[in-house]
């Protein structure tokens, strides 16, 4: 019997089969997808797309390939993590700037003011095709 605030009992696999072996093929054509671009990849979309329509196919399976499909196609989302200090206030980097060799701190500055420049010619390139180039 599980105990309390569990699903499952101790020491009993709530999957005792393990992966299927449709999921366990999905990760092969991921894979194969993953080796980079050859003739073999059109194939694998394939394959993939008919696995993910095939109602023969276990949901959980149809769903890992829609899943693969999409991440492939258009991206996977962007998942923002928020970082904060004490109660929600901002973060104190100040120690982590004082770890820092002399060497490392050039390296971040130099950094840092590329994201600069590089911000600023976005802006001023957004400003020209937002004013046709007048300002």
């Amino acid at each position: 019997m599980p105990g309390p605030g569990r699903k499952f009992e101790k020491g009993k696999s709530p999957n005792p089969g393990g992966k299927t072996k449709k999921r366990r093929d999905i990760e092969a054509i991921a894979q194969r997808i993953c080796e980079g671009p050859t003739e073999d990849n059109h194939l694998a979309l394939s394959e993939l797309a008919a696995m993910a329509i095939d109602v023969e196919n276990e949901p959980k399976d149809r769903r890992a390939c829609w899943e693969l499909l999409l991440a492939y196609g258009y991206g996977k989302p962007t998942q923002r993590t928020e970082l904060s200090g004490p109660d929600g206030g901002p973060l104190d980097l100040r120690h982590a700037v004082e770890a820092m060799t002399p060497e490392q701190k050039i390296e971040a500055g130099k950094i840092a003011i590329a994201r600069l420049e590089e911000a600023r010619r976005e802006e001023t390139r957004t400003i020209e095709a937002n004013t046709g180039g007048d300002e």
